[in-house]
């Protein structure tokens, strides 16, 4: 069961990527999230070697296991409270929820959205980009999606 739960925090481990890079600035989004990617996975395999050098000698590894997969079922707890992606409702036509997690977004950085910003030609834009399941086997792609597949 504990290994389930792990296996859910790990899995949705990209969604919460995803969606931090979406609220990025597009200047800085690169930067910002090699940082993210490179640091916090370094900073990980420090804390997993602390964390086995401190425990291990005196506990089981069972306790190990607990403490260690404790921020996965964290991160699981977490995703409650991440907005929805405000591209996937304005593709999805649900403008004023977009909207609505845009000024949300735009409040906790103390920042206001320009009166200019209009949401229906961006979602009509990348609407208008949207691919189809069979596009995937097309010549164009059918290696690369047997390849991703099996990974």
């Amino acid at each position: 069961a504990a290994r389930f739960v792990v296996g859910i925090g790990i899995g949705g481990a990209p969604v919460a990527f995803t969606l931090f890079a979406e609220f990025l600035p597009a200047a800085q989004r690169g930067k910002m999230l090699a940082v993210l990617e490179g640091g916090f996975w370094a900073i990980g395999a420090i804390a997993g070697a602390l964390l086995a050098w401190a425990v291990l000698p005196a506990r089981s590894w069972r306790v190990y296991l607990i403490l260690s997969a404790a921020p996965s079922v964290l991160a699981c707890g977490a995703y409650f409270w991440l907005p929805e992606s405000a591209r996937f409702l304005a593709v999805a036509g649900r403008e004023d929820e977009a909207m609505a997690v845009l000024h949300r977004a735009a409040r906790c950085n103390n920042k206001a959205l320009s009166t200019e910003f209009h949401l229906s030609r961006a979602a009509q834009t990348v609407a208008r980009r949207r691919g189809a399941l069979p596009q995937l086997f097309s010549a164009a792609h059918r290696g690369t999606t047997v390849l991703l597949w099996t990974l």
